[in-house]
């Protein structure tokens, strides 16, 4: 009898969940008047959304929140001439901001200064690697810990990446290890990224200096992490019986992400709970425990250069990118952001009525001879 009371609540559970399934997006566009192309950097769990905007003669950026832009401006450095770029890569949920600011030298037009900046609501401050001749901040996590990549008179163009802290400087690499990339850095100060061992290119971990290389399951040649959560969830992509594969590592544990029919899936964004953005075969998703919603962008549709798509989501779903908005070939992309929006679930068909009802019926009737033996077992126990 529990048995098929069990049964009939989960036939009419599973119904119900599939008919809520279904999610939409509410989208809103974030352009900046007199620039083509706008994009998001990078989103935190309050909503605020980082944008950068560029047109040929230079570029910036801005927060966005509710509507409201509030220019990222880094104050000139010592020595400097002009402003050039100011362009933002990251924030983190205090609503700190990284980037990199590029000024002239000495007021020298043709030689340009590279310096990482650390905004906190508007107090700026710059961060240089001792010896370094060109600085650029690429993260930071929300204990404080910056991400970044500096090059040398010397590298020839090589850059070197490390991580920062109350002045601190820590190189990121390990013997064996060529072609390093830092991707991103998670609460706990682990750094992921992807490198070159032994000819395969290959993901990494490093925890306080000690490294794990990531290999997906099922790789052939080459893994590729693109992101990382702050609780540590790891994002990427690999390569396996000619298709680009999406995946998710949690502690050790891989699962696939692939949207049907899919053969390119690449992967751009983890939050805490596991839900995965990208691009499979150029169309944007968003990947829910294996739920995929395919995202229909702002915009013509049809993107000639294969940019648009969604690279950022935070813990309660917001998510961003930039989508085309030209016509013909020109370059022309502007930010979105866009909120999940429940809606009111649909009128189950007849067939779903009849299982929905059907289900109810047999939780009912199971209940009633529930009552019914309790009551005799009562009246017997009472007449003895």
């Amino acid at each position: 009898m529990r048995r098929s009371l069990l049964l009939a609540l989960a036939a009419s559970a599973t119904v119900l969940a599939g008919q809520a399934a279904a999610s939409q997006y509410v989208y809103t566009s974030i352009p900046e008047p007199g620039y083509p192309v706008t994009g998001v950097a990078g989103l935190n769990d309050s909503g605020q959304v980082i944008v950068d905007y560029g047109n040929p003669s230079g570029q910036g950026s801005f927060i966005y929140q509710g509507g409201v832009q509030t220019q990222i401006t880094p104050p000139l450095i010592p020595n400097g001439g002009n402003h050039v770029n100011a362009s933002a890569a990251a924030i983190n949920s205090s609503g700190t901001v990284v980037g990199t600011d590029i000024q002239t030298t000495n007021g020298v037009g043709n030689i340009f200064d590279f310096e990482g900046f650390v905004d906190h609501a508007g107090v700026y401050s710059f961060v240089s690697v001792p010896g370094a001749v060109d600085t650029q901040l690429t993260g930071i996590n929300n204990a404080g810990v910056v991400l970044g990549k500096y090059e040398t008179a010397s590298s020839n163009g090589v850059f070197t990446y490390f991580t920062e802290t109350g002045g601190n400087f820590t190189t990121i690499g390990s013997p064996g290890l060529s072609q390093v990339t830092a991707v991103g850095i998670d609460s706990a100060g682990d750094v992921v990224g992807n490198a070159t061992y032994q000819n395969a290119r290959v993901g990494f971990i490093d925890s306080g200096g000690v490294y794990s290389l990531l290999s997906a399951p099922g790789s052939q040649g080459s893994t590729s992490i693109q992101a990382v959560s702050e609780s540590g969830l790891i994002a990427g992509n690999f390569f396996a019986n000619g298709r680009d594969i999406g995946f998710i590592d949690d502690g050790g544990t891989f699962t696939d992400v692939q949207p049907q029919n899919a053969t390119i899936t690449e992967i751009t964004g983890i939050n805490d709970s596991g839900t995965v953005v990208g691009t499979a075969n150029h169309q944007s998703f968003v990947d829910a425990d294996g739920t995929y919603t395919m995202l229909s962008l702002p915009g013509p549709g049809f993107d000639p250069n294969n940019n648009q798509g969604v690279n950022s989501i935070n813990d309660a779903g917001l998510i961003g990118g930039s989508y085309y908005s030209g016509n013909g070939f020109n370059y022309q992309y502007t930010a979105f952001i866009a909120s999940p929006a429940s809606e009111t679930p649909p009128v189950p068909e007849p067939a779903t009525w009849s299982l929905l009802i059907g289900g109810f019926a047999l939780t009912g009737a199971a209940l009633r001879r529930r009552r019914q033996a309790s009551a005799t077992a009562t009246a017997t126990a009472t007449a003895a």
